[in-house]
């Protein structure tokens, strides 16, 4: 019958005896890039299933129904997603295989070589799609800030805005950085409208269309220029262009 174990267990071990009391818990799990990509709730189911194996001499029922039962788990146990991060593995019994006699140790090296390899672009496809994973969770959270921010909440994230919003966070901006350049955006009154067409230049994928772009963005957060009429500009909680002081005024008192 299959089960699942905690891989490394001897680590997390305390007691050699098959019931521990207690399980080490290494703090350095915080700093475990695979960790942070878990959902809250699973988190919290791992650090459980972990005290549940200390009970089960590591050896547990794969039914993500019994296992909610046994931690008292007030949502559903997603052990998909737990073993896919590595920090769970589903272990299938050995069956009893006759080898043929003629089996040399060159033919086994070459299995141990292929299935090697196998694991690995295994690994490799799980990186990559814990990657994708976390990356569209740093997408959607830009996306909605400059939805907020800039007052397009009809706006739809498409795929031009995904794929400016990667390139920047590829090129090495964060995700504060990202918000930073759009709310500098919010303060340029040439963007927000102060130019010979009075139009808004506040799309997502002008904002971050370059380093140049993002950068210049960045600088007019923490100093917004000034408009055709030397008053700094605004956006205020409903998206709404307000007057800011004048250069001299801002320049003259303690805001």
């Amino acid at each position: 019958m299959a089960y699942l174990s905690i891989p490394n267990w001897a680590e997390l071990q305390h007691y050699k005896d098959r019931n521990p009391p207690w399980i080490k818990l290494h703090n350095e799990l915080l700093e475990n890039y695979d960790f942070e990509c878990l959902p809250d709730a699973s988190k919290a189911h791992l650090l459980c299933i972990m005290l549940l194996a200390s009970r089960t001499n590591n050896k547990m029922n794969p039914d993500s129904k019994w296992i909610g039962r046994k931690i008292g788990a007030n949502s559903k146990v997603d052990i998909d997603i737990l073993i896919k991060s590595g920090f769970v593995q589903l272990n299938q019994p050995l069956q009893n295989v006759e080898q043929d006699a003629s089996t040399t140790l060159q033919d086994l090296k070459d299995d141990a070589g292929t299935e090697k390899s196998r694991e690995e672009e295994r690994e490799s496809r799980e990186e990559e799609r814990k990657a994708e994973a976390c990356n569209a969770k740093k997408v959607s959270e830009v996306f909605k800030y400059w939805q907020e921010t800039l007052n397009h909440k009809r706006s739809k994230l498409g795929d031009d805005k995904k794929k400016v919003i990667l390139a920047a966070l590829k090129t090495g901006y964060s995700v504060d950085d990202l918000k930073q350049a759009i709310m500098g955006c919010s303060k340029t009154p040439h963007n927000m409208g102060e130019n010979d067409r009075g139009e808004k230049y506040d799309q997502l994928t002008l904002i971050l269309k370059n380093s140049g772009q993002i950068d210049r963005f960045i600088g007019n957060s923490a100093s917004p220029p000034t408009g055709s009429n030397g008053q700094k500009s605004f956006n205020n909680s409903n998206g709404q262009q307000t007057r800011g002081p004048t250069e001299d005024e801002w320049n003259s008192k303690d805001w």
